[in-house]
């Protein structure tokens, strides 16, 4: 990998984040940058107790295909995720009045440490490698696609939040929320049993994105 190469996922990946953060006004808003500090915070603390209780409670498969009961397991840790959003949503975001800065605030900090430790690590380690490869610029792009289900998931998570209406109304919801868990069991099946490829699975990563994104605007 060239530096150029390394230069162009980089802005690739995160130029948008910064973008959105300016154009919405964001940095004018002094409670923000706490805000998006908190939210990064709260990520890294909740991937670290998917990953014990995974490493405790999820038997790896013993082949390297695709394991429905594995893969279920690992979609049901993921469900804390969905728990500690409703956590931090009540005890942590305040300050911005005006809900929509208050969802793009929480869903760049959320999104942008995950771009963060799941892409840009990973691509620094391979910065001086000769060789391009296509992983990065798909990276890059799952990059821009986290920010839209970010924004969805917390704008989702809000209306989960509020006082309760009708019954059907906040099953739906949870069901709704319950994409963030189960859309990598839908990755893994594409991948090990309908044989995608990285594209591919792009794509469906972009559908699931976008429904996530305008789907999450039915409930306000």
């Amino acid at each position: 990998m060239t530096f150029l190469h390394f230069v162009d996922c980089f802005l690739l990946g995160f130029a948008p984040s910064y973008i959105i953060f300016k154009a919405t006004k964001l940095d004018q808003q002094p409670r923000s940058y706490s805000l998006l500090i908190k939210s990064s915070i709260a990520y890294l603390s909740i991937q670290l107790i998917k990953f014990l209780l995974i490493a405790t409670f999820v038997s790896p498969a013993e082949t390297n295909g695709f394991s429905l009961i594995e893969e279920l397991m690992k979609a049901f840790v993921g469900c804390t995720e969905i728990i500690a959003m409703q956590f931090f949503l009540k005890r942590f975001c305040f300050g911005i009045s005006n809900q929509r800065q208050r969802v793009l605030a929480v869903a760049l900090g959320w999104a942008t440490t995950e771009n963060i430790t799941a892409r840009l690590i990973p691509l620094g380690f391979h910065i001086f490698q000769t060789q391009f490869e296509w992983t990065y610029i798909l990276g890059a792009i799952r990059s821009n696609l986290s920010i839209l289900f970010a924004i969805g998931f917390v704008n989702a998570s809000i209306e989960w939040c509020k006082p309760a209406g009708p019954l059907r109304h906040e099953i739906t919801l949870f069901l709704f929320l319950c994409i963030l868990p189960l859309q990598q069991v839908l990755y893994s099946f594409l991948s090990h049993v309908l044989g995608f490829g990285e594209w591919e699975v792009l794509l469906a990563n972009a559908a699931v994105s976008l429904v996530m994104y305008f789907g999450s605007r039915l409930f306000v």
